[in-house]
């Protein structure tokens, strides 16, 4: 059998190899993903109290403290579907629908329990992202095709310690990269502070990072709570996009706050409930409104995409229905990121589902093996609002519905 300090290598490995081949989606809850792990996305993300693999320190690291010796690793096939319509002068064309329909996201987590009372683990996952490539010009003026590209990953190594045997509480350091370009923005030269840095400029990378904090705790023989924060990451500049990102460049990735319950209200049947709040008012270069001119792109307070802080509401339920068989199934709703006057940015980034619904099950061939997997459906969903008067006061709707297979392997000792 592998010692320990193998089998933290070979996670580190894995991990690096999973950067090299991530590749980008359009996250479901705004710009962030719905979920972490196999097991977590058959239960739309609902697993703030619950222990389920190596990749729960995504949601909390204190989860890691009662998951034993295991390995995960998990690849999810993203196919979202997003589009736009417009009758504005603004827009050469009536619409048009993103190519781009298929993403591999791939995760993986380590966990190794080295005393009693404590575990270290690593944890690798693709936060998130946004991806349009509209194959006809968008904006008038504009170059072919138009669109943006960014892909986030975190890899996380976590401590989680067990205060008495029913409560636990984890620490992980994260280290992000994410990487971005943007194409076919040319009409907006005038608004930027630096033209040069603004559109067409190829792929850029960014890297920083920061912590996650967890606690989770068993109440009673049926009864968990958890709650997990992830802070602000802060991220070097996008330098070749500082004509188009508030703050010449600057794209952190904004706070994230997880609560949760689970109780097994019958032998073998565990209902979850999740509360998450994603702070992208944090974050200028998300937040910040584009309905006032000059946008003065680039500039500090510079246009962005105008989204506000994020509520999703989660509910999975679990059924362990024999040794072997575990089934499982969840809805998510959340709140919109942006109202209908920042419509216009929002081509680039039609984060306007709402609604998810997921199915999952977990197949153990023996006490070391299992396979894992999950689909989730994230059901259609229209806004529609009005651009700025300067840019013609367009009618812009907006699109998105999106299908999401996850299958995973684990392997236990």
């Amino acid at each position: 059998m592998m010692g320990t300090a193998h089998r933290m290598a070979v996670a580190a490995v894995a991990a690096a190899a999973a950067l090299s081949y991530v590749q980008t989606a359009q996250a479901t809850n705004g710009a962030y993903s719905h979920a972490f792990g196999t097991r977590a996305k058959g239960m739309a993300g609902a697993g703030t109290a619950l222990a389920q693999d190596a990749i729960a320190a995504g949601v909390n690291p204190a989860a890691m403290a009662f998951v034993g010796n295991r390995v995960d690793v998990g690849i999810e096939a993203f196919m979202p579907d997003r589009e736009y319509s417009s009758n504005g002068a603004a827009f050469p064309i009536t619409g048009a629908e993103s190519d781009n329909k298929l993403f591999l996201v791939p995760d993986l987590g380590v966990n190794y329990e080295i005393s009693e009372k404590g575990s270290l683990g690593i944890s690798i996952a693709g936060n998130g992202g946004m991806n349009t490539e509209y194959p006809k010009t968008v904006f008038a003026g504009g170059s072919i095709p138009t669109g943006v590209d960014l892909s986030q990953m975190f890899v996380g190594v976590t401590y989680a310690h067990k205060l008495t045997p029913n409560h636990a509480i984890g620490v992980t350091p994260v280290f992000a990269a994410q990487r971005f370009k943007a194409y076919g923005l040319e009409p907006f030269a005038g608004q930027s502070t630096s033209p040069g840095n603004l559109t067409g400029r190829g792929y850029d990378y960014s890297y920083g990072g920061g912590f996650a904090l967890g606690y989770q705790g068993k109440l009673s023989d049926t009864f968990r709570v958890g709650v997990g924060y992830i802070s602000h990451m802060y991220m070097t500049p996008f330098d070749k996009y500082k004509g188009l990102f508030a703050e010449q460049g600057d794209f952190d990735i904004p706070p994230v706050l997880n609560a949760g319950v689970a109780w097994e209200f019958l032998p073998g049947w565990t209902v979850a409930a999740d509360y998450q709040r994603i702070f992208y008012e944090d974050v200028k270069s998300i937040s910040n409104v584009h309905t006032n001119l000059p946008l003065n792109l680039g500039s500090n307070g510079g246009g962005g995409f105008g989204w506000q802080n994020m509520n999703v509401a989660k509910l999975g339920l679990q059924w362990v229905a024999t040794d072997a068989l575990t089934l499982r199934a969840g809805a998510s709703y959340n709140t919109s990121p942006f109202e209908g006057d920042q419509i216009l940015f929002n081509v680039l980034a039609p984060a306007v589902v709402r609604v998810h619904a997921s199915v999952g099950a977990t197949w153990a061939f023996n006490e070391n093996h299992e396979v894992s997997f999950a689909y989730t459906r994230a059901f259609s969903n229209t806004k529609s609002g009005q651009g700025p008067a300067a840019f013609g006061g367009a009618l812009v709707n907006l699109r998105m519905d999106q299908h999401d297979l996850a299958v995973g392997y684990t392997y236990k000792w």
